[in-house]
Order: structure tokens, then sequence, then C-alpha cells
């Protein structure tokens, strides 16, 4: 298994040749932490380091705050699309994205939802990736693998998916300071 890791890393530094390697295999690690080990075992290393690659691009384009998503189909099977997803950690995020998938009548294959503490230099681009409980930004990421994607559906899927996350953004954005708010009221009530 870990020879294994070690070339989706080793490709997935080849596809990022402008990023600090180390910095990638600390990004292949925390993903590999939230695989489940027999599919990593079964794909191939290529595929996993071209959707590592995809999903560490979104996370470096998508400013702190920001919800950043992006759908590509698989070329040999084109009824079949990934959808990756990055934001600010909030709840109802796996949550909304399969209700809306399934509602949609999409059939998810697999999910990977790692959290992350994304830490970024001046520039904004990601400096260091650390275990949710970090420093710096507590960071979403999904990998959605779905199936029945019909050919017109791209864009607006795409629109679709992060006008849902904003509005849980939005839901869940005010929730620590409703929830200080309802103890403050409950302890004036004792």
């Amino acid at each position: 298994m870990e020879d294994r890791v070690a070339d989706v890393i080793e490709a997935l530094v080849a596809r990022l040749p402008d990023h600090d390697s180390e910095l990638l295999g600390e990004f292949g690690r925390k993903l590999r932490s939230r695989a489940p080990a027999d599919r990593l075992e079964e794909a191939e290393p290529g595929l996993v380091s071209e959707q590592a690659a995809a999903l560490f691009r979104l996370l470096e384009d998508t400013e702190s705050g920001r919800i950043g998503v992006r759908l590509t189909r698989l070329p040999d099977r084109p009824h079949r699309a990934v959808l990756f997803t990055v934001m600010s950690d909030c709840a109802f995020i796996v949550e909304t994205l399969q209700e809306m998938l399934t509602a949609e009548g999409y059939s998810i294959i697999a999910l990977l939802h790692p959290i992350l503490s994304i830490s970024r230099d001046p520039a904004g681009r990601v400096a260091a990736i650390g275990d949710r409980v970090g420093p710096g930004t507590r960071t979403s990421a999904t990998r959605i693998l779905f199936e029945g994607l019909k050919p017109d559906d791209d864009a607006g899927l795409a629109d679709e998916v992060e006008r849902r996350l904003g509005q849980v953004q939005l839901a869940t954005g005010g929730f620590e300071s409703m929830m200080g708010r309802a103890q403050e009221i409950e302890r004036d009530l004792e």
C-alpha cells in the first residue's frame, strides 16, 4: 500500500512541477488518509494523481471565504463525472451535495471529503496543509464521482452546486453567534 501511495504522490509532483514537492506529498497523504484502502488499491495511479492535482489546483485557485466548484467528465465514460468543491468548512456540505445529486437523478459512486487546515503565503498560494484542527483556515474539500450526467448538464450543474453551497454557507455562517446568543438567553432565564 505504501508503494501505491508513493507512486501516486510521485505522479502528483510530476503533474504540478511548479509546486513544492513536500507540500504536495503532505496533500497526497491527507487525501490518502480519507480514501478507502481497497479503492486506492484498485485505482490507476495516473488517474488518482490527475484527480488529486485537479483538487489541489481548485484549492489553490479558490480564495479564502469563496466557494470553488469544478466538474470534469471521465474521458472514457462521458456519462460519469467528478465534482470537486472547496470552501470554508461548515456543517451540511456533504449532505447538501448528496441530496442535490440524488434528487437530480445522479448516482453517487464514491465520495471523498477531507477537511484540512490551509495556510497561504502573501500571494495567496497554498503554503502549508495540516489536519482539520491546526493553524490556517479550516477548509472542506470534496471529490464526488457520480454517473448519469447528460451531455448538456455540465455548466448548469456546476452553477447549481455553487448556488446551493452558498446557501449552506449563509445558513451556517451565523450558527456560532446564534448558539452564543441562545446560551446567553438560557443563562438569563435561570
